[in-house]
């Protein structure tokens, strides 16, 4: 079975809360990797723009979709699964799995097998 795999870049800031206090706000140029299978290139690269646009160059502790929430890079992984996974229009389509890069060498992932079309996850 074949796989398709896209790798992006944006750009993106964003603060962490640590236990030694608040870090001073930066920015990224973060890297994601999409896996999908069952769906078109096309189809693939349009859902990656689509959860791309809102966070490109964006401060991300300031968007409703992390509100109460910490802008980790896990964070931004399990984000970035769910708008892939809104934006696949083919029935069928599967999101295997998001990873982001946050610095080189530092990346987070998430995974929960999405089928397009079906009544939620498939196990």
């Amino acid at each position: 079975m074949a796989t398709i795999i896209l790798v992006e870049r944006f750009r993106a800031s964003h603060a962490l809360t640590l236990e030694s206090g608040p870090e001073p706000v930066h920015a990224h140029a973060w890297k994601l990797r999409a896996e999908f299978r069952d769906a078109t290139g096309e189809a693939a690269r349009r859902a990656v723009a689509a959860a791309l646009e809102p966070l490109e160059g964006r401060f991300l502790n300031d968007l409703p979709q992390f509100a109460g929430t910490a802008t980790s890079a896990e964070a931004v992984a399990r984000h970035l699964h769910e708008a892939l996974a809104r934006s696949l229009p083919a029935a069928g389509a599967r999101l295997l799995r998001v990873a982001v890069e946050e610095e080189p060498g530092c990346w987070a992932s998430y995974s929960e097998e999405t089928v397009v079309g079906s009544r939620g996850p498939e196990r």
